[in-house]
């Protein structure tokens, strides 16, 4: 069986498939490329229609945030810099901006299918009206069904899905967690680990469940 691991982002509020739809006000976007493997790009190029944004595509932490173009409606992730969009291959990686979206977050996954860049994008919409202070965001990658526990606080996130949980505590503290899994086709969970985490309620949280490979102790 292969391992699931629990990463928790914290994201401080301080903080498109077609291009050129309707009018949208500016957006805030980060990236973070959790399934990275050795062959995969570790830098790429966002265009929003308008303009061009280099990246880096970092596997445990954010990028830094990119401001996009006021009206942008969509993005596409390339190689280098595109000068005419109407020269954009069909098939280059694009995902469309949640109308309205302030704040977005964009999971890069490897995909060796695409030739012209082996990627496909996640688009999260995590704007103030989607996730409030203290909550977090946990978006389960893998294809089994995982429970978790803050503090005294339960829940379950369905494969490929993706969950909002409460603030486990009322103040800043430190405060327990545990996770399991349930293997596909099996009715008992197996337990992935047992932390405890630092919970600021000034601050939003994006926790990812992934299958880095190996195997549960």
């Amino acid at each position: 069986m292969k391992t699931l691991n629990i990463i928790l982002l914290l994201t401080f509020t301080s903080l498109t498939i077609l291009l050129g739809q309707e009018i949208q006000p500016k957006c805030t976007c980060r990236l973070v490329f959790l399934e990275r493997t050795a062959e995969s790009p570790n830098k790429a190029v966002l265009f929003d229609g308008t303009k061009n944004h280099d990246v880096k595509l970092s596997s445990m932490n954010l990028s830094a945030p990119v401001t996009l173009s006021e009206g942008a409606t969509a993005i596409v992730m390339t190689s280098k810099k595109i000068i005419d969009p109407t020269t954009i291959p069909t098939g280059t990686p694009h995902i469309k901006i949640p109308t309205g979206a302030k704040q977005l977050y964009i999971i890069v996954v490897s995909d060796t299918n695409n030739k012209i860049f082996p990627v496909k994008l996640i688009a999260i919409d995590s704007s103030d009206s989607k996730v409030k202070l203290g909550q977090t965001l946990w978006i389960n990658l893998s294809k089994n069904l995982v429970a978790g526990r803050l503090n005294d606080k339960k829940f379950t996130i369905a494969p490929r899905n993706k969950l909002i949980t409460s603030p486990p505590l009322e103040k800043a503290g430190y405060y327990k967690t545990a996770f399991a899994y349930k293997p596909v086709g099996k009715d008992l969970y197996h337990p992935i680990m047992k932390k405890t985490w630092w919970f600021d309620p000034k601050s939003k949280y994006l926790g990812f469940i992934i299958n880095r490979g190996g195997r549960l102790p």
